[in-house]
């Protein structure tokens, strides 16, 4: 019998993403092309009517590696494309050419891998916690992909910079069970195909906004090593065009949220918090400076002893000096009586910057104190703004970051231990302005206070009294900053922190007992305006939680919500110093109405039904929420939950923080009257229950 009469009795595999199919023999003539042996295969499987053989690909298992038939479950479990080929066998080509030798019994010999049907793809933002499936091919990339989703993603984010990872489960549970920061270490990033996803599991891409996590992986110390620019040219000739060129460079950029005009691009310190949740001291100056500016009533008064030196330093710099270096000296010499007044210190001096190696060329310090060389205070003087090419707070940031990158080198425990905040004064002329100064891998400067004038010469001398306040906010600054400093001095190396560039947070008080806490570590920024920031964060004690940080906050609202199964369980509630509310509550696997784009219209009937008895209740207690349009009404599987309790709260009490709202909110009221009515939600719950009707209708269904 000649090769060409033989007929092989052959085991193949069949493979679909998430369907590993038995493996099954099928008999076909060693004349039998590759293409006539799929449709066999195919037909064998009943599957020829839904798959073409143009949507099958052959592919050989290596006849010296052969695999027997009861192994093939550990032998081929973590199958997948890129390990069978990539190149299938070429469709014309004949058995008897492919099999050389005649085919072991009892082994596997062929695999056939069916495209005909499309691949699920999950999709997760770990950052909204969204979940949705898309239908691809193998080969679709991250070009081929945005197109496909573009729906599903949240308008908060920016899908002209998305970046895509992918990660594969065997069930919905697994990867349910699964956190963000489990993942990521291990994740690639997708550029091309699923081609390496094994067979026995299904894929899922994981979404991340490009561009803003990188400073998740900063070293404090290898950042401040680098950053050269500001080292490298002095700062008190750092001009206008210096500090542009700074700005443009992601590694040696101050983090002021400034851009250039011609630059588009994210900033980087988008994420950051506010500053008075980096270190507390700066939540006290501002706690103290809010309150007395917006009320003129200072809470702890500052002394009679404090009053008459900031009197003193007021009068001294309100005269022109002809030479600069007399106001340095007088300058200091005011500032230190004024700052003694509140307790013993170390005084502020012109000095070198540490570690300079030759000294004549070695920028000085027009002001600075230290505690074991850990910088407290910086000051800056110009005589008058307009005969200077430097910025002040350039300059000062300048002698800062020389500082930092001294300590980088010399103590890298404590600047990986610390965001080292400092407290930064600029005078320029009569003119005075309070800074706070912080590193995260980069500079971080905020004003503190607006700037004002020493002179005497505004009309019931409000400038003198701010400038009261502002300096008896100082002191209770500089005690936390020196406190800070013998944390890192006096005591055992700092251990490291694990998120600089994230909220001094590690526990808070847990709610509604105080008396206790959970602890938590923050791993992603969710959302971030002005008003408030929203973070994902994981805790050993409580699971993976959302932390809020906002300026106002009901928390009887959300508490009542959360009693009706209707809100976010409340874990923990804390007023933090600056007059930020912390808030922690579990994290839930859903979506925001806002991004859905259909529902059944039995689903809408029953989210409906819910709303309004919600929002009835919520009345009927003397509360009001706000805020009830669809991107604050959160949907978990059929089950509607409430978020953002910022404006809610009391009725005659809740009030809009200002006029300029969304639309959604202003249409069909007078914004003079900013007080949070019952009307007001039950307007914009009747936008939201229209907006439910749209989507019912978008989804194909029958409205009723």
């Amino acid at each position: 019998m000649s090769s060409n009469d033989l007929n092989f009795s052959l085991f193949y595999y069949y493979l679909r993403h998430g369907n590993v199919k038995n493996i099954t023999r099928v008999t076909v003539s060693a004349n039998t092309d590759v293409d006539d042996c799929k449709r066999a295969i195919l037909q064998d499987l009943h599957l020829d009517h839904r798959s073409s053989p143009a949507f099958a690909d052959l592919y050989m298992i290596p006849q010296d590696k052969p695999v027997p038939v009861n192994e093939v479950e550990s032998a081929l479990g973590r199958l997948s494309i890129a390990v069978l080929g990539p190149v299938p066998l070429p469709i014309n080509a004949l058995l008897r050419s492919i099999l050389a030798l005649q085919p072991k019994e009892d082994c596997v010999h062929l695999v056939l891998v069916d495209r005909g049907i499309p691949l699920t793809v999950r999709f997760w933002i770990p950052s909204t916690g969204h979940q949705f499936n898309v239908d691809v091919r193998e080969n679709d990339d991250e070009v081929s992909l945005l197109p496909a989703i573009k729906k599903d993603i949240p308008t908060s984010m920016d899908q002209a910079n998305l970046v895509f990872y992918k990660t594969s489960y065997r069930n919905p549970e697994e990867l349910n069970d699964t956190t963000e920061g489990q993942l990521l270490p291990n994740l690639n990033k997708l550029f091309t195909a699923f081609d390496d996803t094994p067979f026995s599991e299904l894929p899922c891409v994981i979404v991340r906004q490009q561009g803003r996590k990188h400073h998740l992986s900063w070293d404090p110390v290898e950042r401040a090593i680098k950053q050269r620019k500001l080292h490298d040219k002095a700062p008190s000739v750092m001009g206008v065009p210096e500090y542009l060129s700074l700005q443009i460079n992601s590694t040696e950029r101050l983090f002021d949220y400034r851009r250039r005009v011609d630059d588009s691009r994210e900033l980087p310190e988008k994420d950051l918090p506010p500053i008075e949740v980096l270190f507390d001291g700066f939540g006290k100056f501002l706690e103290i400076w809010r309150a007395a500016y917006s009320s003129g009533f200072e809470a702890k008064p500052a002394t009679v002893e404090m009053r008459k030196n900031v009197d003193v330093f007021a009068d001294t710099m309100s005269c022109a000096y002809l030479d600069e270096g007399a106001i340095h000296l007088e300058g200091l010499d005011k500032l230190n009586t004024i700052f003694r007044s509140t307790g013993p210190r170390d005084s502020i001096t012109p000095g070198d910057i540490p570690g300079a190696s030759v000294a004549s060329q070695t920028p000085r310090i027009d002001g600075l104190s230290c505690y074991n060389g850990i910088p407290s205070i910086i000051v800056e003087f110009k005589n008058e703004s307009a005969g200077s090419t430097a910025m002040p707070i350039v300059e000062l940031a300048g002698y800062y970051s020389r500082i930092v990158q001294y300590l980088a080198r010399t103590r890298a425990a404590v600047v990986r231990g610390s965001r080292l905040p400092t407290l930064g004064i600029t005078i320029v002329g009569p003119t005075i302005t309070f800074f706070g100064l912080a590193y995260v891998g980069s500079v971080v400067y905020v004003p503190l206070t607006t700037s004002f004038w020493c002179l005497p010469v505004e009309y019931g001398g409000s400038d003198r009294h701010q400038l009261y306040i502002a300096f008896n906010a100082a002191s209770v600054l500089l005690a936390s900053i020196e406190q800070e400093a013998r944390r890192l001095t006096d005591g055992p190396p700092p251990a490291p922190l694990q998120r600089p560039f994230y909220p001094q947070l590690s526990r808070l008080a847990r709610y509604p007992d105080p008396g206790s806490s959970i602890d938590l570590q923050i791993v992603d920024t969710i959302q971030k305006n002005l008003y408030w920031n929203v973070y994902a964060a994981s805790s050993s004690s409580s699971g993976d939680l959302v932390i809020k940080l906002t300026y106002s906050y009901s928390h009887d609202l959300h508490a009542f919500c959360t009693d009706l199964d209707h809100a976010p369980k409340l874990l923990a509630f804390e007023r933090l110093p600056g007059g930020v509310f912390a808030i922690a509550m579990e994290r839930l696997k859903g979506k925001t109405l806002d991004s859905i784009s259909s529902i059944s219209a039995e689903l809408r009937d029953k989210w409906t039904h819910d709303l309004r008895a919600i929002v009835e209740k919520i009345h009927k207690k003397g509360y009001v929420h706000g805020d009830l349009r669809p991107p604050n009404i959160f949907c978990v599987d059929d089950c509607i939950m409430l978020l953002d309790f910022d404006w809610g709260g009391k009725v005659g009490e809740a009030r809009y923080p200002h006029a300029r709202l969304h639309p959604q909110l202003t249409t069909g009221r007078d914004m003079s009257n900013l007080e949070i009515t019952k009307d007001d939600d039950n307007r914009v719950l009747r936008n939201t229950l229209k907006y439910l009707q749209e989507i019912v209708q978008a989804s194909g269904s029958l409205p009723f």
